[in-house]
């Protein structure tokens, strides 16, 4: 049986309580959807981790829409200075899933002002001036649509209506996939941005399917760079005694470093202008897509190769080599940063 659709509600709980329980009614028990919110018993948690990291899981994880609603509080900040609806917000944004945003009248109206000095008291109005900071992000940083609420029953209607036409866009896009004749494979790995350029067919469309595919499948190696960044070395070390053994290492991890190399060189120089095809064929999507992995691929292993080097222990007297060879990876980082930058 197909999983319902789930429509994640975001906002502060104590304050909109009311407005979060006409929320799930309706959409469970009107449109037939799943609601998740926190505060009910079927939010899924896992007992390991924090308050935060179970709100962000459950986004990352399950939602397929996401409604966002902005009163007149803030919520508690968390370490890093922000709320947990406002991380709640960026994790949906990622995901590139639906995002319906809802903000109280009073601040809307009190936004201009705000701009205009920011060092005025605000406190009749809202709870933390860091209210405004969120809407400007959604809204003018990020360019979502705002909706103006006044009452709840405005924020009901309004959601129903446009999940109405939500569902017939997604009955029309599905429509026109059966009739585009896309493979199996161009399916099962594309985004629904991606999907959108091969339908739509914008000047361009086989380059920025590409793009698309290298950015999202590059994005799921974000944690490995984090691990190189920030030194969090979770593999086995290597651990070398003699300095012949250090050569010989050195030697097969120039050799490794050499095929990387060649792969990307292949990739990049023949196997893109294959997928491509002749100006006037359709492009290979599938191939595009092979590429895509396995550019991706290459970019996950030079920073295994550098965290391998960067973690190794060996004699002192050969420090000086491996430094060399570290700077060694430099110059393909770079062009693969450069494609990220295109991206």
């Amino acid at each position: 049986m197909s999983k319902k659709p789930t429509v994640f509600i975001s906002s502060t709980c104590y304050d909109l309580s009311n407005i979060r329980s006409q929320l799930k009614d309706m959409l469970e028990k009107e449109i037939g959807l799943e609601a998740l919110l926190s505060e009910y018993p079927s939010f899924p948690i896992n007992p390991t981790i924090g308050t935060v990291d179970n709100c962000l899981r459950n986004v990352k994880e399950r939602a397929d829409i996401f409604v966002l609603i902005i009163g007149k509080r803030y919520g508690n900040t968390t370490d890093n200075g922000r709320s947990i609806t406002n991380l709640e917000y960026l994790s949906a944004k990622e995901l590139n899933i639906p995002i319906y945003v809802f903000v109280h009248k009073d601040v809307m109206d009190n936004l201009y002002f705000w701009k205009k000095d920011k060092d005025k008291d605000f406190s009749s109005l809202v709870e933390n001036v860091k209210v405004f900071d969120f809407v400007e992000e959604v809204r003018d940083i990020d360019k979502k649509w705002v909706q103006e609420y006044g009452s709840e029953s405005e924020i009901l209607s309004y959601l129903k209506l446009q999940l109405m036409y939500l569902f017939n866009d997604s009955i029309r896009k599905r429509q026109e996939i059966i009739e585009s004749n896309i493979s199996q494979k161009v399916l099962e790995n594309s985004s629904s941005i991606a999907l959108n350029l091969i339908l739509e067919k914008p000047r361009g469309w086989e380059y920025k399917f590409f793009f698309q595919i290298l950015k999202e499948k590059i994005a799921l190696n974000e944690d490995a760079k984090r691990d190189f960044e920030y030194k969090v070395y979770i593999e086995k070390n290597t651990e070398l005694d003699s300095i012949e053994d250090v050569i010989e290492w050195v030697i097969y991890k120039v050799d490794k470093f050499s095929d990387y190399i060649t792969s990307l060189e292949y990739l990049m120089n023949e196997g893109i202008e294959k997928a491509l095809n002749k100006p006037g064929e359709p492009a290979d999507l599938a191939f595009l897509i092979y590429i895509a992995d396995r550019l991706a691929l290459i970019y996950l292993e030079i920073i295994k190769w550098k965290i391998d080097l960067d973690s190794s222990r060996i004699p002192e007297e050969t420090h000086n080599l491996v430094k060399e060879l570290y700077h060694v990876s430099d110059s393909p980082m770079k062009i693969l940063k450069a494609i990220l930058l295109i991206l």
